[in-house]
């Protein structure tokens, strides 16, 4: 697209974004039949961890560090298959870009998993990521529930409250045992994001004796959030005696 923009304008960003006008959403404007141009984004960063034939998708750095590092030394390689980092319209944009890599690599992935923040912005991204995925034949892409879950337990931050019909539509992504009590969390002013899970808890989370998938996928146990109210942002420090 941006060749094309330029060979048209003199200018490679003039087409910019041109997928999302009016004209081609309403199917007026075919981007291969009358501007012979394709889109050209940025591709989704994957990492090839293991042979498994599933593909988890994470949108915050810090978790992204996390996860690489437990399944990158996990005892048994067949079980681990790949890392993916995205988030915003840049994972929605750039999703149809992991069939080239599966391709490329000759592993085809038959599970597509997400672990987004449980707030509004990453909930709506899941869901037009989901509907991106769907329209590019990749599989269905599933909410990371098992991690979920997990995140679910740990102490929410407060946060600017989502009006209830908005926090319900946008927690539909997820399963229904997972939908009621994030779209709690988001009516009642709180918000989880990953970093409430860090590494240690994520290494005793996920158990290199039983199978990986089903414990990053799964939920096992019903939802018991630890507390509903975010933690004290300032703990009070000891005093010794004075001198």
């Amino acid at each position: 697209m941006a060749d094309r923009s330029y060979e048209l304008y003199g200018d490679e960003k003039r087409l910019k974004n041109i997928e999302h006008h009016h004209l081609v959403t309403k199917g007026l404007l075919d981007l291969t039949m009358h501007l012979r141009a394709r889109p050209t984004p940025a591709p989704l960063a994957m990492y090839e961890l293991g042979p498994a034939p599933w593909l988890l998708i994470v949108e915050n750095t810090a978790a992204f560090t996390s996860l690489r590092d437990i399944l990158g030394t996990w005892p048994d390689r067949s079980q681990v298959g790949w890392l993916g980092f995205g988030e915003g319209d840049h994972l929605i944009a750039s999703l149809p870009t992991a069939q080239a890599s599966f391709r490329e690599r000759n592993h085809p992935v038959d599970t597509l998993l997400l672990y987004a923040d449980l707030d509004l912005k990453g909930l709506c991204c899941a869901q037009k990521a989901s509907e991106r995925a769907h329209a590019v034949g990749l599989p269905p892409l599933q909410p990371a529930a098992g991690l979920y879950q997990a995140l679910l337990t740990r102490p929410p931050r407060a946060h600017p409250p989502v009006a209830a019909d908005n926090a319900h539509a946008a927690a539909t992504w997820l399963p229904p045992h997972l939908a009621a009590p994030v779209a709690q969390l988001l009516t009642d002013g709180l918000v989880l994001r990953h970093e409430a899970l860090p590494l240690p808890q994520l290494r005793s989370l996920l158990i290199p004796n039983a199978p990986l998938l089903p414990q990053i996928r799964d939920m096992a146990l019903p939802i018991t959030p630890a507390i509903s109210q975010p933690p004290t942002r300032y703990a009070p420090v000891p005093r010794g005696p004075s001198t």
